[in-house]
């Protein structure tokens, strides 16, 4: 799965629990995947991506992977 179908998934099936995902782990999410596609586009490399975000390059990798071509 990619993360974004998970953060989704994630969102849509909390219906039927009591307590709701936390606001703030879900938008930090996507702000996270939002700044992995904005500095692929600068043409860097996933180990610049990674130490620049503070994330791992392995979370980089999936974020481009599941991202759509062009």
């Amino acid at each position: 799965m990619t993360p974004q179908r998970i953060i989704v998934g994630r969102l849509l099936d909390n219906s039927h629990n009591e307590i709701a995902p936390h606001p703030r782990n879900s938008f930090s999410t996507l702000m996270m995947i939002r700044g992995v596609r904005e500095i692929k586009a600068q043409r860097l490399g996933a180990t610049v991506i990674a130490k620049e975000l503070g994330i791992g390059r392995a979370s980089v990798y999936r974020v481009l992977e599941a991202a759509p071509a062009g």
